[in-house]
This record gives structure tokens, sequence and C-alpha cells, in this order.
């Protein structure tokens, strides 16, 4: 399978990355929230979330006493931004309001349609900003293409902006080992390439949806799956 659609060398890299819940929480759980910061910094992308998912997180039985205090601090200090009608017209110059609105419209219709809370906002927002979004629930998006509902172009996962930072230094390979060990031991999702050996050997059958420019590539040459459409980012000058 060839990649669908690679964003050419040159192209802008986009103002935000949208985060679902369930992507947030599994860098909490790993304690690597400081990557998305690293992200920010080298490519001047903003890593963003919607409000539902704020408050998937912040209400979450299972993982509020645990998250929220780094949750916060990742607010206060930037590294994630939440979308709101604050927020939009840094990132949208024409009739932010009524984007948002288009976003809170359309992810109540989707949360109708059968997703979740943060699934349905963040879809929303993800093709209403036309942005990059990070989500492992292939169920949400099985159940949004059943549904007709409109999916952001780059879907990435959590490992897909692992792979980015191994690509340009911030993690080894061993870093990135240790993740996805922290992640399988607490039953979260990895993708197939990585569920059963370890980082390295895996590493040769994932197809990275998101890339660095400056960089060699890394993972398998050529696309898996239906989603793994790429988009080619540069350092900030």
């Amino acid at each position: 399978m060839d990649s669908a659609a690679s964003l050419p060398l040159g192209a802008k890299n986009p103002d935000l990355i949208l985060i679902d819940t369930d992507s947030l929480l599994q860098l909490l759980i790993a304690d690597q929230v400081r990557l998305l910061h690293s992200i920010k910094k080298r490519f001047n992308i903003q890593p963003a979330i919607v409000e539902a998912v704020e408050a998937e997180v912040r209400k979450s039985k299972k993982f509020r006493s645990q998250f929220t205090k780094e949750l916060q601090k990742a607010l206060d200090n930037g590294t994630i931004v939440v979308l709101d009608t604050r927020t939009l017209p840094a990132y949208v110059t024409t009739s932010p309001d009524a984007v948002f609105n288009m976003i809170q419209t359309n992810g109540f219709s989707n949360g109708r349609l059968g997703l979740d809370y943060g699934e349905a906002y963040s879809f929303a927002a993800g093709v209403a900003l036309g942005i990059p979004m990070v989500t492992n629930d292939m169920n949400a998006v099985r159940t949004a293409q059943k549904r007709g509902i409109q999916l952001p172009t780059n879907l990435l996962r959590t490992y897909d902006l692992i792979v980015l930072c191994h690509q340009f230094g911030e993690l080894t390979e061993h870093d990135c080992d240790e993740i996805r060990k922290t992640l399988v031991g607490k039953n979260e999702f990895v993708p197939a390439a990585f569920e059963k050996t370890s980082y390295g050997k895996g590493l040769t059958s994932f197809y990275p949806r998101i890339h660095d420019g400056s960089k060699s590539a890394l993972g398998a040459p050529v696309a898996v799956h239906q989603l793994d459409v790429r988009i080619t980012i540069n350092p900030r000058s």
C-alpha cells in the first residue's frame, strides 16, 4: 500500500495538533507530556485539546486524582492549550466565534451519532480547523466511518509522536521501549507492531504518520494501514 497523501517537504507546519482523551491519558500514564513541549519547541506546533477532553480527564474517577495536577501544569506553562472562545482567535483569523460554534454544533451531533464526549468534539474540531488529531480509539474511528461522520485528514496515534521524538533525538530507542513496556503493563493500546516485541524490532513494520523532514525516515517504508497518511513537518527556522 502506498502512502495516500504526504504533504510536500516545503509545506507550512500546522499551527495546532489536537490530542484526544485516550492519547493524552497515555502520555500522562507514561509520564511523557514533556514530549508535547518538545514538539512545540522544535516545530512551532501548539498541542491542543477541546474542552470536552479536559473535562473527561478532570472528571475521570480512575485518573483525576492521578493526573489533574500534571494536566494543570501543562495548561499553565502553555504546553497544552484548550480550544475555546478565548484561545481560538490566535489560530483562526476569520470568524473564530463562528468556527467555535460549528465545533460545538458538530460535536453535539457526533455525540448523538454514537461517539464518546471527547472524541465527538475532538473530531469536530479537527475537521473544522483542518489540523492533525492524535487518537488511539479505533472504535471511535470505525463508528465515525459507519455513521458517515467526517474524520480529520491526518489521524495520528500516540506512538506516532513517540517515533517522531525518537527521530529528532528527544528519545532514545531505549526510552521508546520503556514507554512501550509501561503502556503494555497498564493494558493500554500500543500498535500491533509493538505489542509483542521490542520497540526496535517493531519499528521496522510501523509506518509513522508524522515525519521530521530534516531527518532520515524511521519505520516501514510504505503504508500498512488505510489510515496511514503521512504529514511531513519541518523544524522552525
